[in-house]
């Protein structure tokens, strides 16, 4: 009779389990040259796909309008119109992003600096200039080029002007997990380009850029389980550098090569900006910054763990 309880028992829990299974979500957010593929699990049917798609497109619409380098709206052209010292207000979520970039590339000595003097040398800041004898990028880096704090901005260099268009996946990506989260749905993946995010249950699965480094992933998971609800990560973009020949000696073209780095973290545009920022630096310098601030790291080309 025990036994035929216990049966019992055990056939109505995976009864009741089966019914309780969470229905996945699936959509698809296009802007510009950008793709978010956006998976989540809900009950509820007020957050089903085609109520959630155009409330996240108008949401990544306004973020861009933010971001872009031009626009009435564009809080980067507001920042770069500004041609005096004097302190200006800005949006806090700006100001945070400006200066989490700032200390994200004081740390990797200067490497990844949003700031430009003209549209000539935004492009090649990591490309050319980025490359010395050491591969490190020391010489051209100014860290007091402008200042960001609170709900205020401050430029040190009238003529700087900045570009966070290359962090724009991660910015929006951010975005969408915390829409996400705010409607209480935790279990997710957003992922666009080069960066994703994995939340809940689609943690146990590899983050789908980077499927031919499960080891690096798992460790990486390892340090996020029980104290961040989400994982992030990024990659930066892999560089060939032989068209700057001109530049230096040719016994300097061995340097002429930036890797691509994929870098986990809680956060996606902090994964991001790590990730540029320590594409830039030699292998042995990139292991030390690495390491000295705490940050998962995988160079892809041979697949090492950092």
């Amino acid at each position: 009779m025990t036994s035929r309880t216990s049966l019992i028992s055990l056939m109505l829990v995976l009864l009741v389990g089966c019914r309780a299974s969470t229905p996945e979500h699936q959509l698809s957010i296009r802007h510009a040259d950008s793709v978010w593929q956006i998976a989540y699990e809900t009950h509820s049917d007020e957050l089903a796909q085609a109520t959630l798609e155009p409330v996240l497109q108008n949401q990544i619409s306004s973020l861009y309008a933010h971001y872009s380098l031009d626009g009435a709206n564009s809080w980067v052209h507001q920042f770069n119109r500004v041609t005096h010292t004097e302190q200006f207000e800005v949006a806090n979520e700006f100001s945070a992003v400006l200066r989490m970039v700032k200390v994200i590339s004081d740390s990797a000595q200067g490497c990844f600096d949003i700031s430009f003097k003209n549209q000539s040398t935004m492009r090649t800041k990591l490309d050319a200039e980025a490359f010395s004898s050491d591969n490190e990028h020391t010489a051209h880096h100014d860290k007091e080029r402008f200042l960001a704090y609170g709900s205020f901005a401050r430029k040190l260099d009238p003529t700087v002007k900045i570009n966070l268009s290359s962090l724009f996946d991660s910015i929006a990506s951010e975005s969408i997990a915390d829409f996400l989260i705010g409607k209480g749905i935790y279990n997710f993946r957003v992922s666009s380009g080069q960066v994703e995010i994995v939340s809940g249950k689609y943690k146990k699965n590899n983050i789908s850029h980077t499927p031919h480094l499960p080891n690096a992933y798992t460790e990486a998971r390892k340090l996020t389980q029980g104290n961040f609800d989400q994982l992030a990560a990024a990659k930066s973009t892999r560089y060939e550098h032989n068209q700057y020949a001109s530049v230096g000696s040719p016994d300097k073209l061995k340097y002429a090569h930036q890797p691509a780095i994929t870098v986990y973290h809680d956060n996606a545009i902090r994964a991001q900006v790590w990730a540029h920022a320590l594409a830039c630096l030699s292998e042995e310098s990139r292991q030390l910054v690495a390491k000295g601030n705490n940050i998962q790291v995988v160079l892809e080309e041979t697949q090492k763990q950092g």
